[in-house]
Parts: C-alpha cells; sequence; structure tokens
C-alpha cells in the first residue's frame, strides 16, 4: 500500500482511481491548472506522469476539450 507522499509507480498506481493517482502524487491542483488553462500539453504531461495509458489520457483530453 502507498502512502502519500511517497512515489507513485506503475506498480502501486495499478487499480487506482485518477483522482487517487493524482492526489498520491501531490498532483490535483497541476490537473485542475491545465485543465483550467486548456493547456492539453501539461494536462498530457501530468497524466502520464501518474501512469494513464495513452488511450485513457486522450479520452480524457477529448472530453475536457468538449465541456469548455
Amino acid at each position: 500500500m502507498i502512502t502519500y507522499g511517497e512515489k507513485l509507480t506503475a506498480e502501486s498506481a495499478a487499480g487506482m482511481t485518477l483522482n487517487e493517482r493524482l492526489w498520491f502524487s501531490n498532483l490535483m491542483h497541476r490537473y485542475d491548472d491545465a485543465i483550467a488553462r486548456n493547456d492539453t500539453k501539461d494536462l498530457s504531461q501530468t497524466l502520464t506522469e501518474v501512469y494513464l495509458d495513452q488511450a485513457s489520457i486522450d479520452s480524457i483530453i477529448e472530453h475536457e476539450s468538449q465541456s469548455e
């Protein structure tokens, strides 16, 4: 089990929701800011850092761009 502040690994991220991954990695604010700025490059980088696969990243970016 991973605890807050530990480095997230692909293994520890398995089975976690996106929010859990962002919270444990202390990246929630960066994720929210990237969405607010519509910065798809930063959003993609943030999602990559929490071990999301490319298909999931693309889906989130597409969903967020439609939410404007």
